[in-house]
């Protein structure tokens, strides 16, 4: 009995973590320019129609390194929020990302998850200077 207990934990541990491990290792991460309280609406594919700014890999991966997932009964304070994307496994997925507290939600997996306590200033800093940098005249388009 015991034995069945130890295996569900560590079934459910790696695919808790497998999961922000995916998350942690997604790749061509673009920042879209799109300023409207619609973020949650946009579909996956209406983004091509929209400019963006890559984001640089290795930065991302510093901010998702020791990023946490939210329980679903967990509250969540939303103000805002900016819509990324990036590839797993070559399929781009969305995530929006709030304007307040590091919380990040992927519409594919439906999860939040919250970039550690000690990089949200510093993460919601590199996000607002690439939402920025992807306003300026010579935009990039798919």
């Amino acid at each position: 009995m015991k034995f069945i207990f130890v295996s569900i934990g560590i079934l459910t541990t790696s695919l808790l973590f497998g999961q922000i491990d995916a998350l942690a290792h997604a790749k061509k991460w673009k920042l879209y320019e799109i300023s409207d309280e619609n973020a949650f609406g946009y579909r996956l594919d209406t983004l091509k129609n929209f400019s963006y700014k890559e984001l640089n890999e290795d930065t991302i991966r510093y901010f998702l390194s020791d990023i946490s997932e939210l329980s679903p009964n967990e509250p969540r304070t939303w103000q805002g929020a900016y819509i990324a994307s990036f590839e797993v496994d070559g399929k781009m997925r969305k995530v929006e990302i709030s304007h307040y507290g590091g919380l990040l939600y992927d519409e594919s997996r439906k999860r939040h998850y919250q970039i550690a306590n000690n990089k949200i200033e510093e993460w919601l800093s590199f996000i607002r200077k690439n939402c920025m940098q992807s306003q300026n005249p010579i935009r990039q388009y798919r």
